[in-house]
């Protein structure tokens, strides 16, 4: 499904600056590319959760610098970073069976957050995750009320309580009454 929107080799992570993230994420992300892109590892569960676990690590260290200060201040790197981890985490959770509204929100977050990166994959992934969802849901049923009306006539007269507060009023027969007309 989504290896198809993958790109066939490993991403050389050249649009993160690993002097800006620093060499420990940019370890956490290469590793977990590698997993995700070399098809041989991905059949133990628990390397596959355990890789999602980091990848939600890359994103929360990106969210944290991501809100540290003014959008204008902070590096495009820390929102390229956002964006791999996203990535990264959302095919994980497919491999995991995880449901597909789960997974678009991981998306989503990317989108939103993150950067383009790699011809904006991420938006191809979500696209595909979209068309998974089932959009055979009942709806509630709305109640129906009855609404009561009630002829009010034009407020020329002394009586100042024509519309009563908390009732719902009709005016009719304006243009009769009026002496401008």
């Amino acid at each position: 499904m989504l290896s198809s929107l993958l790109n066939t080799k490993l991403p050389t992570f050249c649009d993160v600056d690993h002097s800006v993230i620093g060499k420990p994420v940019f370890y956490i992300l290469k590793e977990c590319a590698s997993f995700l892109w070399h098809k041989g590892r991905q059949k133990d569960m628990i390397s596959v959760e355990e890789h999602r676990d980091s990848a939600q690590l890359i994103c929360d260290v990106a969210w944290e610098h991501i809100n540290a200060g003014h959008w204008k201040a902070v590096s495009i790197y820390w929102r390229r970073l956002y964006s791999y981890g996203a990535l990264i985490k959302s095919c994980l959770e497919v491999q995991m069976g995880t449901h597909p509204s789960d997974i678009l929100k991981t998306c989503d977050m990317g989108l939103i957050m993150g950067a383009p990166v790699m011809e904006n994959v991420l938006a191809k992934v979500a696209k595909e995750l979209h068309s998974r969802l089932d959009w055979n849901i009942q709806s509630k049923k709305l109640e129906s009320y009855r609404i009561h009306l009630k002829v009010c006539w034009r407020p020329h007269c002394s009586d100042r309580n024509w519309c009563q507060i908390h009732r719902r009023n009709v005016v009719s027969d304006v243009d009769d009454h009026c002496k401008f007309c």
